[in-house]
């Protein structure tokens, strides 16, 4: 009976329906419109739907004027020419005519593709994926059709452009958790091939609080990840909600089990997270795990606000056997919280069974909030078992935190436990703070430097993968060898 019911109303709904339509095109007949005139070629419906399309065209037409406006403004203000993409199969990988284990990337699609391939456990193992030019998310010459809408199967229900460049944004390469992560993280080479990715966009609100989120322009990494670099990054990350959820971000990979080299990134990155959650934020790497770094630098400001454990690094955020060389920290990085663990450092922040090498830091560091343990240093915020030679700080440390329990603020390092070892390394004179906060370890032969031009050069320290600015593209400091 109810069913019957239903269906009588739903019916009834239907039949109301017909009548209205038929109610009024008998009305239009009667006031002597035909249905010619309503349905022939210069009939109203026919007018009406004409006049549709034209201001949909129009529309279409007043954004691609404007688009081609932001492209003339932000190729003046970045000195980088974007090239109009040619891709015949956009959303389709090319392969390589040299090599069949080589895919090429042409487009805006083609990246938003492979992003979603890999998530879904296309893991590229044996294969390299290579950028063909420069792209930028904001340019309408980075994409076959920027105002396309059928993108929805990737994850972007709407415009394209609009979506990558507002909302949530990007949606990373690779899985952006910890729930079998090897099945649907990148496995393979991807060379981004002296190429830059622009105006990369994600701002991820997080509500989950069981799982891990990792965030940046890969998830995960398990392979290797070299010469591409990352200009004008957004990256954000916020947990709504409380509960014991970690917060990994960083501009090149959220969580690196693998290799990243000749890599960079600009911009800025935050991360925030309420009661109980971990933060870890690095300009490279979030947090990197038996993997290794090498020949990258970073100028994004970096931020995060945590209330469990909070680890910020220049470079990467925390690292747990992981080598770090050859490596320059340029952008300025701040860290609140209130209670818990609170560890920062100009290249990386909490470090066990580490290695850092040839490494340079240039910034401002401020530490803020209330803390349980606070760990600062000018290349490390906190390390046990960590080995560390040939480096150098010549930053700033602003440290207005309270620290319930421990407080080590340091140059060179906060806190070195476990036989770690300390050698070789330099600090510019700051009032106040020595060369290592505690120290369990082995230290010999750092100097504390009075002068900012006694320094040593950055370039003999950072090795032959960098060279000199000349064309002043990163005010003055050293760029890598393919820019």
């Amino acid at each position: 009976m109810k069913k019957l019911k239903e269906e009588l109303k739903y019916g009834k709904r239907g039949i109301t329906l017909i009548s209205l339509v038929v109610t009024i095109i008998v009305l239009l007949i009667l006031s002597g419109v035909t249905i010619a005139t309503l349905t022939g070629n210069n009939g109203i419906l026919t007018r009406a739907q004409e006049a549709k399309n034209e201001t949909e065209q129009s529309e279409k037409d007043e954004k691609e004027k404007l688009g081609d406006m932001e492209d003339i403004i932000n190729e003046y203000s970045t000195g980088i020419k974007i090239e109009q993409v040619t891709d015949e199969n956009p959303g389709i990988l090319e392969i390589d005519e040299e090599n069949v284990n080589t895919y090429i990337i042409n487009s805006i699609e083609d990246l938003v593709f492979f992003a979603n391939n890999v998530t879904e456990g296309n893991t590229y193992e044996g294969k390299t994926v290579k950028l063909g030019l420069s792209l930028d998310f904001k340019s309408n010459k980075s994409y076959i059709d920027p105002f396309r809408t059928d993108y929805g199967k990737y994850g972007y229900d709407g415009e394209l452009k609009m979506l990558l460049t507002s909302g949530e944004g990007f949606i990373p390469i690779g899985v952006a958790n910890n729930v079998e992560q090897t099945k649907y993280s990148f496995n393979g080479i991807f060379d981004g091939n002296g190429c830059i990715i622009n105006n990369l966009y994600i701002n991820k609100l997080i509500e989950d609080h069981i799982n891990d989120t990792r965030i940046g322009f890969f998830g995960n990494n398990y392979g290797t990840i070299e010469n591409i670099g990352l200009l004008n990054v957004e990256i954000r990350g916020t947990l709504t909600t409380t509960g014991a959820n970690t917060i990994v971000q960083g501009g090149i990979v959220g969580c690196n089990y693998g290799i990243i080299q000749s890599c960079f990134s600009t911009g800025n990155i935050s991360s925030v997270g309420k009661e109980n959650a971990k933060v870890r934020v690095g300009g490279i790497s979030g947090h990197d795990s038996n993997g290794y770094i090498n020949n990258c630098y970073n100028i994004s400001k970096i931020s995060g606000i945590g209330s469990s454990s909070t680890c910020i690094g220049g470079i990467a955020g925390l690292i747990n056997n992981t080598n770090i060389e050859n490596c320059l920290n340029l952008g300025d990085l701040s860290i609140n919280t209130n209670g818990g663990l609170l560890v920062i450092g100009g290249i990386a922040g909490y470090t066990t069974n580490a290695i850092i090498n040839n490494s340079y830091n240039i910034n401002i560091i401020n530490a803020n909030g209330n803390s349980n343990n606070l760990y600062v240093g000018g290349i490390a915020g906190y390390g046990i078992t960590i080995n560390m030679n040939n480096c150098h700080d010549k930053g700033i440390i602003n440290q207005n935190a309270i620290s319930d329990e421990y407080l080590y603020v340091a140059k060179i390092i906060g806190a070195n436990y476990a036989n770690g070892t300390i050698t070789n390394c330099s600090y510019l004179k700051q009032e106040g703070y020595n060369d290592i906060g505690v120290n369990g370890g082995v230290v010999t032969n750092n100097k504390e430097i009075e002068k900012e031009n006694q320094m040593p050069n950055i370039l003999d320290i950072l090795g032959s993968a960098f060279k000199e600015d000349t064309n002043k593209i990163n005010n003055g400091y050293p760029i890598l060898s393919w820019q």
